[in-house]
């Protein structure tokens, strides 16, 4: 699978960007139909208005919400759009993704499971955690149990330490 810089002209990827930020996607989808799921990547990655009007879209177009891919050069763990939508603490579109039948313990390419939950609680910890971004990863986890997260077991106890800095992090011990 490709990534955006690798089957977009450079002359046209500044415009690009630009598109996905405003969620001008429908052309680039007609015109690069093959990589509609780098778009679809790229779309949830650089635009912080997501709907679910655009999600259905993609989802009518043929997309697959558990499918991994590539976006850009660095993403190296193919992420599903969960993982993205987690990782930026998005919960609407978490909460949109989820109910458009996204999968809540989608592992990774390497084996990973649980890795959407990972992806939200990597680097945070609730003694440093302004409280409404703390709200934010506490409303993400409830969604994803909801819908049928299962971490018992799943995440042994110095991957916890590594995500969260100390086993008695109070976000931790309402996820696990």
């Amino acid at each position: 699978m490709q990534t955006y810089d690798e089957f977009i002209p450079e002359q046209d990827i500044f415009q690009f960007e630009i598109d996905m930020e405003e969620g001008k996607y429908k052309s680039w989808v007609e015109k690069y139909p093959e990589n509609i799921y780098t778009i679809f990547g790229a779309y949830l990655l650089l635009n912080s208005e997501q709907t679910e009007d655009d999600i259905i879209y993609f989802v009518k177009q043929g997309i697959d919400l558990n499918k991994q891919s590539k976006v850009y050069w660095g993403d190296m763990h193919c992420n599903t759009p969960l993982t993205f939508a987690c990782e930026y603490h998005n919960v609407e579109l978490v909460r949109i993704l989820l109910e458009a039948g996204a999968c809540a313990n989608t592992p990774t390419i390497y084996g990973d499971v649980c890795y959407p939950l990972y992806s939200v609680l990597q680097g945070h910890s609730a003694s440093y955690i302004h409280p409404s971004h703390a709200k934010r990863v506490i409303d993400i986890v409830a969604l994803l149990r909801k819908h049928g997260l299962k971490p018992e077991g799943q995440i042994p106890l110095e991957r916890k330490k590594e995500f969260l800095g100390y086993e008695n992090d109070e976000i931790m011990l309402f996820v696990c």
